[in-house]
């Protein structure tokens, strides 16, 4: 793969190693709250400072897969096929490379146990740094991957933010697999409720099922209750 093809993922990457050493690795022993402070802070950082760079007013970005394909008598735009296979092939990438690969497993054991971890031999400060880099780059991939569907703006993942939480806790906290069946459920809740009722009636129906479902299960579908 050249240099300009991985430039949108590496450049992302290397901020993510930035906010790690800047940001989050002074609150390594600070409680998890102050972390999701800062999380919040960096996210209106960087919007204020897209503002600054490109103003408030919508974007568009043009696809260059500008054709349409007929899928089981449905017209689908080449670019939304695009983007579910190579939704799967990262998925299938990310999987193998924490369950098989040594830095996937070390991301594993410094989540599960960091003094153990460290006491094995596994850099906590290198595999942090690793873990946000891998982070961020999924973040540019998904991005413009989904950048020529829809206007841009500086607000425009408030809104996305609420759905992804949403299939996170929904498929249970860590859980590959409960994220792939979370976003299921959830997309089809909201695309069902959206087109027979209304576009309010599909987001609100998005929590309906997320609570209907913590009922029953609270550590989610595939949420286990992690013993300390």
């Amino acid at each position: 793969m050249s240099w300009p093809s991985c430039a949108p993922a590496l450049i992302p990457a290397v901020i993510g190693v930035v906010f790690e050493r800047l940001i989050f690795h002074p609150l390594r022993h600070a409680p998890h709250t102050h972390h999701m402070i800062a999380t919040v802070g960096v996210m209106f950082f960087l919007i204020s400072l897209v503002r600054e760079i490109w103003g408030t007013g919508f974007l568009r970005m043009e696809s260059p897969f500008d054709g349409r394909m007929t899928v089981a008598g449905a017209q689908i735009s080449t670019q939304r096929i695009i983007i579910v296979i190579t939704a799967m092939v990262v998925l299938i990438a990310l999987t193998l490379f924490l369950k098989r690969s040594v830095h996937g497993q070390s991301i594993e054991a410094i989540e599960q146990d960091r003094t153990g971890a460290a006491l094995v031999g596994i850099n906590a400060n290198v595999v942090s740094m690793m873990t946000f880099a891998v982070s961020f780059a999924l973040v540019a991939i998904s991005a413009g991957l989904v950048a020529p569907i829809q206007l841009l703006s500086p607000g425009m993942g408030e809104s996305l933010s609420l759905i992804v939480f949403a299939i996170i806790i929904l498929g249970g906290l860590g859980s590959l697999p409960g994220a792939i069946i979370g976003g299921f459920f959830i997309a089809m809740a909201e695309v069902m409720a959206s087109t027979y009722i209304s576009v309010g009636a599909g987001r609100a129906a998005v929590f309906i099922v997320l609570m209907a479902v913590l009922a029953i299960k609270p550590t989610g579908i595939f949420g286990t209750v992690v013993q300390r």
